[in-house]
């Protein structure tokens, strides 16, 4: 019993003598770069254009608005002006009754007031695909799951012939779920191409967790949007860059590559959204 004793102790004191800091020559120098977070939908609402600075990563500071810009979206002879509300907020919001139409492409234009990175005009250009109507949802309670059990959001609807991709948000009463990036479930058709979906589950609510419990007489409504192909890949990228790396000590964290031009980061998308509701039991 000494014996093992006296192991053990000698592997902790090993171990902790192998311990060292060690500091790390980072090369900090600051590069100009814009950063476009943006979109239209066919929803009749307010849609907004982010403008930000690239912060240094290792500076724990909250990234530098740009403001004074002039930001356009455009489909054919249909031009919307995109205004900050707030000076000094780099939020850009069009006209509470734009909307685009599914089919058509639109085009994001910046005019910046000074130069980034050499320049002050950037542009995008995104699709916005088609969506057939979501024919209801439907919710199934995992009691065997977790502490509290899960809900599970299942969906009903027919996908068309050809290749498509998804992202699914969901809103409890009124408050968005799901409102980042990496709490977006997204995917492909191919497990299901034109085929019915017949009750897919596509989102999974812990019930322990309190900002997420459902309760009798709530409202769940899930937002499903048609998105492009690049806007698919540039999320998976974002999930993958902000997931917890496997292993440990993988690779540098790198921006997902976007649809901006001149060398900013970001994405301007155009996506369709169909609605459907249930009420928890």
């Amino acid at each position: 019993m000494k014996t093992r004793i006296s192991g053990i102790l000698m592997l902790i004191w090993v171990m902790a003598a192998c311990t060292e800091v060690v500091n790390l020559e980072v090369d900090q120098k600051d590069i100009d770069l814009l950063v476009v977070d943006g979109s239209i939908t066919n929803d009749t609402m307010e849609h907004m254009i982010r403008l930000t600075m690239a912060g240094n990563y290792f500076l724990n500071q909250p990234a530098e608005k740009v403001s004074g810009a002039i930001v356009t979206v455009s489909e054919g002879d249909n031009t919307f002006l995109f205004s900050e509300k707030t000076v000094g907020s780099g939020e850009y919001y069009s006209e509470p009754d734009v909307y685009g139409i599914p089919g058509r492409t639109y085009q994001l234009s910046i005019s910046l007031p000074e130069p980034v990175n050499g320049t002050t005009q950037y542009s995008a250009v995104c699709k916005m695909e088609t969506i057939n109507p979501v024919d209801s949802i439907g919710l199934k309670r995992w009691d065997d799951i977790g502490i509290n059990g899960f809900y599970e959001v299942k969906i009903y609807v027919l996908d068309p012939p050809e290749t498509n991709f998804y992202s699914f948000r969901t809103i409890l009463n009124s408050r968005l779920l799901t409102d980042t990036i990496t709490e977006l479930f997204i995917t492909d058709d191919r497990l299901y191409n034109g085929n019915y979906t017949n009750g897919i589950g596509v989102q999974f609510f812990d019930q322990s967790n309190p900002d997420e419990t459902f309760h009798s007489g709530d409202t769940v409504t899930l937002v499903t949007s048609s998105i492009t192909r690049s806007y698919y890949q540039f999320l998976i990228a974002v999930q993958t860059e902000t997931s917890p790396k496997v292993p440990l000590f993988s690779g540098p964290p790198a921006n997902a590559a976007g649809n901006i031009s001149n060398g900013a980061v970001g994405f301007f998308t155009a996506y369709s959204n169909a609605y459907a509701k249930i009420i928890v039991p």
